[in-house]
């Protein structure tokens, strides 16, 4: 079938400064690495302009979007065709790419110009791309349009008309907190956590149905679990050096409670952990539609 090149994109690490951005580039890069090398899949991943850029053969497509879509720090992904910059080839590839629309169907043409010394504007690009659509039998409407053609114009011209999205958030990295699973609240308050970069150490008390549903998100990684650190844990004391190695990294649990009162008491009998409590201000609703979408 041949080879695909995918373009990732990242978000929330362009905030970063750009010391702490590089880190969490390679960082996904590194998660993503180590999943393709998991799931025997024959993935390069490089940098091209800047731009984290896959390429694997057509027929691992379906695997591959799955791992995109349970990364954290991806915030959408896109599968792309490629060809020279050159106007009369990246028609034929817009023909191509039209060509499996259903007829009939509107269509909106977005050109961005990497190389400003290409001879066509954006603009006239959209024209002309978008008047040669137009005979395929499509009609334009940039307000609501059913198909979105993207052109990027940089050293080759990329065009695609999908964007698959990710979780967002930060790449995933081990950290000293606890989650322990015994209810499908404690996946959905872990997840949140996760998605801040967070890869939590589990209570091997956990329940195997709900750490094999979290493991889906755990790209890169592979949890570790410890004894719970609040079992015969004195709560006016650190813990002792006789604890589980492990154990006494820990700095911070998850709970997935929402009641304030509960939430304080717990603050006040733990108070040698930082105690992380991300479902706070959701309700019932809220907490099971997210559920739904982890399970997708």
């Amino acid at each position: 079938m041949g080879e695909q090149k995918i373009l990732v994109r990242t978000g929330e690490i362009f905030l970063k400064s750009s010391f702490v951005f590089r880190q969490m580039r390679a960082q996904l890069i590194g998660n993503l690495k180590r999943e393709f090398r998991k799931r025997k899949l024959n993935v390069s991943v490089y940098l091209e302009e800047q731009r984290i850029i896959l390429k694997s053969e057509k027929a691992d497509q379906e695997r591959i979007s799955d791992i995109l879509r349970h990364t954290f720090g991806v915030v959408s992904f896109s599968f792309l065709e490629e060809t020279e910059p050159e106007i009369t080839k990246i028609k034929t590839v817009s023909e191509m790419i039209a060509s499996r629309w259903k007829k009939g169907t509107t269509f909106a043409v977005h050109t961005k110009r990497i190389d400003k010394s290409f001879r066509y504007k954006s603009r006239q690009i959209n024209e002309i791309i978008g008047s040669h659509i137009s005979g395929m039998g499509y009609k334009v409407d940039l307000s609501n349009p059913d198909n979105v053609l993207y052109i990027e114009i940089g050293k080759n011209a990329i065009l695609f008309d999908n964007k698959i999205y990710g979780p967002g958030g930060l790449p995933l990295s081990s950290a000293p907190i606890f989650s322990q699973l015994d209810t499908e609240k404690d996946i959905v308050a872990t997840w949140f956590i996760m998605k801040r970069g967070f890869k939590p150490m589990l209570g091997i008390s956990s329940k195997k149905k709900l750490v094999k549903m979290l493991e889906r998100w755990s790209i890169g990684h592979s949890f570790s679990f410890v004894e719970n650190p609040l079992n015969n844990f004195n709560d006016t004391e650190p813990l002792k050096k006789g604890s589980n190695d492990k154990t006494q990294k820990i700095k911070a649990i998850i709970i997935s409670d929402t009641d304030i009162t509960r939430i304080d008491k717990i603050k006040k009998m733990r108070k040698h952990f930082l105690v992380l409590t991300p479902l706070v201000g959701m309700n019932a609703d809220d907490i099971e539609e997210k559920l739904r979408f982890l399970y997708m």
